[in-house]
């Protein structure tokens, strides 16, 4: 609202000596932070917000993937994709932060619950935090019904709206947006998706290749790109064929 452009981005981080930074049994090992950049005629001039960090304990491969989101009141919401920890095991979940300064200063994370304090589990996946016209904060992302694996299942895709108040996921909103079915590979992955809001219809549009998470160059993969219509005020979807 105050003109700036935050970029949600992932840090790569040392360790003590001097080197890459990534614990034993993960790929990589990054923190959250914002690339806040402010316009100066033509050009913007960039400032990096304080990093948002999980340590191994509490995931594997750190803080990854951030998306923001600013709140009707001004705070800034982030959160976060995770792996689980290698102590106290929190069964996959995603995490989140809150700025009260614009996005340069950052509380430390939390695991993100329902608004009512109930945990749900969340794969290792992207996820996105998306405004609608109707003023209200939604995130797309998966959940799933048992403890996760690293990055599966990757379903269901769901939407649900964020609570302004506490900044968390209004458990009655959530909508499935799409799932695995009985001919779906156990492998599917419903993820690394794009929404815009139709201006017209006021409807979210979302692309999504739907994957059946078999390796390109070992047999045959089904990956075609599917789009979705979903209304949000009404709960319904359109899956086109």
């Amino acid at each position: 609202s105050d003109g700036r452009v935050l970029v949600p981005c992932n840090v790569t981080t040392l360790g003590p000596d001097g080197k890459y930074f990534c614990p034993e049994g993960a790929h990589t090992f990054t923190a959250g932070a914002v690339m806040a950049g402010e316009w100066s005629g033509h050009r913007l001039t960039w400032d990096l917000s304080e990093w948002v960090e999980l340590p191994p304990e509490k995931s594997l491969r750190g803080a990854i993937e951030p998306t923001l989101a600013e709140m009707p009141d001004g705070r800034m919401l982030m959160v976060l994709r995770a792996n689980d920890g290698t102590i106290g095991k929190t069964g996959g979940r995603k995490w989140y932060a809150i700025s009260d300064d614009g996005g340069l200063k950052w509380s430390s994370p939390a695991c993100w619950t329902y608004s009512d304090g109930s945990p749900f589990y969340s794969p290792s996946s992207i996820s996105v935090l998306c405004r609608h016209s109707n003023g209200s904060i939604y995130w797309f992302g998966n959940i799933c019904d048992e403890p996760p694996s690293g990055n599966l299942p990757r379903y269901p895709l769901v939407v649900g709206r964020v609570d302004s108040n506490s900044l968390l996921l209004e458990r009655d909103s959530v909508l499935v947006v799409d799932t695995r079915k009985e001919d779906d590979s156990d492998s599917l992955q419903l993820s690394n998706f794009s929404i815009y809001e139709d201006r017209v219809t006021k409807e979210f549009v979302l692309y999504m290749t739907r994957w059946d998470g078999r390796p390109s160059g070992k047999g045959p993969t089904d990956a075609s790109v599917h789009f979705y219509r979903i209304d949000v005020a009404t709960g319904s979807r359109q899956i086109p064929s």
